[in-house]
This record gives C-alpha cells, sequence and structure tokens, in this order.
C-alpha cells in the first residue's frame, strides 16, 4: 500500500476518494499533509456547494473498542478543520467510524500495526446532499417507469414488485435508483442480507444476553433470555418489512406487547411483567445495532469497491432497502402481504436464535413459534 499520508482513491464524475493515512499510532492529530489537503482541495469543493462522507480506520493493535473510538476521533478531527475553514455549512452525507474493520477484512492479524489503516477515507462530491423525495402517491404512476421491466430486472414477479412498491412507500426515484443499482450493487447487498441472517450474528448476541443477566437469580436470566429473544426476533421482523431504515438514524423498535405478555404469562405473576418488557426492549437494541453494524459494514465495502471503479457510490440508505428486498426473496417470502412476510422473517430469525440461545443457557424456550404481527400483539 501507498506510503503517502495523502492516497487519492479514485476520481470521476464529481466524486473524489481519497484516504488521509498515517495518523501517528494512537492519535487523531492532522498531519501538515493532512491539513494541506484538506485546505487546498477539499474545502474549495465544500465553499461552492459540495458534501463530504467520512470514514475513521484504525490499525489492529489495540482493542476493537478502544479503535472504534480512535477511528471517530480521527472524523471528528477532520470535521472540525473543515467546519473552521470552509465558509459553507456543508452536508456531511455520513459519519462512520470503521475502526479497525477495514484492516481485519484485509486480513492484517490482531495486534499490528499499518500506517495505511490509521486514516480517514474521505468521499467529497460537487454537489449537496440532494433533499429527501416527496411524498409517494398511492398508485405508481405507470407511465413513468416500466414497471414489468423493473420486475424482470429485480428478479421479481411483476405483482411482487407492486406489492413492495407500496409496501415500502417507494417513489419512482428510488425505483430507478435501485433498478440501476442491481448489477453493481446487488452482490453487496446479497451479502448484507445474508449476514444480519446468518447464526454467527446470533452467537454473539447470546453472549451478550447472558452476560447482562449473569448478575441476576437464574429465574430472572431466564426471563432476560426468553424475552430478549423475542424483542430480537420481532425488531428483524418488523424491520424486514417497515418503511423506516437504520441508515436514517430513526429509532424504532417492537413495542412491548402487554396484554398479550398478561395472557400468554401470567403464571409468572405481575411483579415480573417489568423485568420482561426490560429484557425484551435489550433483545431489541442489541439486535437493532447488530444489524446496523453489519450493514454499515457492507456498505463501507461497497464504497471501496466503488471507487476501485470510479463510479459514484450509491446511498447507505439504497442499499439497506436493497438488502430489505433481497433478504424478502432469498426466505421466498416476496409473494406474500407484509404481515406473512414479517411472520416469516420473524420466526426465522426465532428458528435460528432460539436453539443457540436455549443450547448456551441450559433453558428451554417452549414457544415453538412467534405470532405476528408485533404491534397487534395485544389482540393475539
Amino acid at each position: 500500500m501507498s506510503s503517502n499520508p495523502v492516497t487519492k482513491i479514485a476520481s470521476g464524475g464529481g466524486t473524489e476518494v481519497v484516504r488521509l493515512s498515517h495518523f501517528n499510532i494512537g492519535s487523531s492529530t492532522l498531519r501538515t499533509e493532512h491539513i494541506n489537503f484538506l485546505d487546498t482541495s477539499v474545502i474549495p469543493v465544500l465553499d461552492q456547494g459540495g458534501s463530504i462522507l467520512l470514514i475513521g480506520m484504525a490499525s489492529r493493535s489495540g482493542s476493537a473498542a478502544s479503535n472504534k473510538a480512535l477511528s471517530q476521533r480521527r472524523n471528528d478531527e477532520v470535521l472540525k478543520r473543515l467546519r473552521a475553514r470552509s465558509k459553507a455549512a456543508f452536508k456531511v452525507r455520513q459519519d462512520f467510524a470503521a475502526g479497525e474493520t477495514a484492516a481485519a477484512q484485509a486480513h492484517e492479524a490482531d495486534g499490528t500495526e499499518d500506517a495505511n489503516f490509521r486514516a480517514v477515507q474521505i468521499v467529497f462530491w460537487k454537489e449537496s446532499e440532494p433533499p429527501l423525495p416527496p411524498p409517494p402517491t398511492e398508485e405508481p404512476p405507470k407511465e413513468s417507469i416500466d414497471m414489468k421491466k423493473a420486475a424482470e430486472a429485480l428478479g421479481l414477479e411483476e405483482h411482487e414488485f407492486n406489492r413492495l412498491f407500496n409496501q415500502y412507500n417507494w417513489t419512482i426515484d428510488t425505483v430507478v435508483n435501485l433498478v440501476g443499482m442491481v448489477g453493481e450493487f446487488a452482490p453487496i447487498a446479497v451479502a448484507a442480507a445474508e449476514a444480519i441472517s446468518v447464526s454467527t450474528l446470533f452467537i454473539g448476541m447470546i453472549t451478550q444476553f447472558i452476560g447482562f443477566f449473569a448478575f441476576l437469580a437464574r429465574l430472572d436470566q431466564e426471563d432476560g433470555i426468553r424475552f430478549g429473544t423475542f424483542g430480537a426476533s420481532y425488531m428483524m421482523g418488523d424491520w424486514a418489512v417497515g418503511t423506516k431504515l437504520l441508515a436514517d438514524g430513526t429509532v424504532f423498535q417492537p413495542r412491548f406487547p402487554h396484554d398479550w405478555v398478561r395472557k400468554n404469562f401470567a403464571f409468572a405473576g405481575a411483579s415480573r411483567f417489568d423485568g420482561f418488557e426490560q429484557a425484551w426492549n435489550t433483545g431489541a437494541e442489541k439486535m437493532g445495532k447488530n444489524m446496523a453494524d453489519l450493514l454499515q459494514q457492507q456498505y463501507t465495502k461497497y464504497l471501496g469497491e466503488a471507487a476501485k471503479k470510479g463510479f459514484k457510490p450509491a446511498s447507505n440508505r439504497e442499499i439497506e432497502q436493497l438488502s430489505k428486498l433481497l433478504l424478502l426473496k432469498s426466505l421466498n417470502l416476496t409473494r406474500f402481504s407484509p404481515d406473512a412476510q414479517g411472520f416469516g422473517v420473524t420466526n426465522h430469525v426465532y428458528g435460528k436464535l432460539r436453539p443457540e440461545m436455549e443450547n448456551k443457557s441450559n433453558i428451554k424456550i417452549f414457544l415453538k413459534t412467534l405470532p405476528y404481527p408485533s404491534e397487534n400483539m395485544n389482540n393475539l
């Protein structure tokens, strides 16, 4: 890799991708070369209405947690310099602390040092961030796009595509972007969809759950593992069929179904219901965080591929939308309504998570399947 602290990765179509590397070990202080590049090359673009994306990185010495924090501080220093010197209130499209992820993906050994990964990767554009799309119409305007061709491009039946169009409140522009991305973008999105549905994710969660509840009495620990599992499964199901995106930073979790719990877990006694709710929310929160992290890792990979090929990258919102679609495709659920899709995803996750949780914690989770939709579980 380069020994230059400022390395141009790609350029074209008004997009520049540059890596500022060779930060001192454990440091976020900008080098003179970094400052010169920001002042002479980035700030003029931002002053003319441009925008920027930052990906902070770290080498593999030190812990993963400390490296993630360090990579964020490096982002912060770059942004601090730009804000101080730019005359414009420029948009930051994304500010992501990747920690040692990029180094690990490059097969750098844990505990080693490589100055190229003590870095901040910058992507900057000559235009500002585009505004949010207008609210969708109730019916897709047929004349604006050939829906049959769009469905074929995405590998769907036309009726499945129309259902998804309305399910996610897509605009025509969104569909055009998704269809246009399929060739170059689908392999990365497929990897993201697979990553959030494989057992390795859940094994990590199990360790967290058991550790979180280890200080409680055994009965409470069982409650925590059981309801944490429920909450995590519903988080995934609701995300897959809902319109909200983790990339937007919107916090959304499946609501705790008080009436359903009272009806089905009355034997536990009302004194334990507060603990049930806490465990449910903890499980949902952990699942949401794991999903967001995995999607961001996939998006970081995609940015690297886009930089190599010299094309303007799609947004992380679009990769998340495409990941939802491909997840539903991989589970053969696109032909169903959202409720049935949510049931399928929730129980796919539950089917993987439940036996792992039972084996690791030596408890029995007696529900074989989970009802859906979670928002209306009080009626079940």
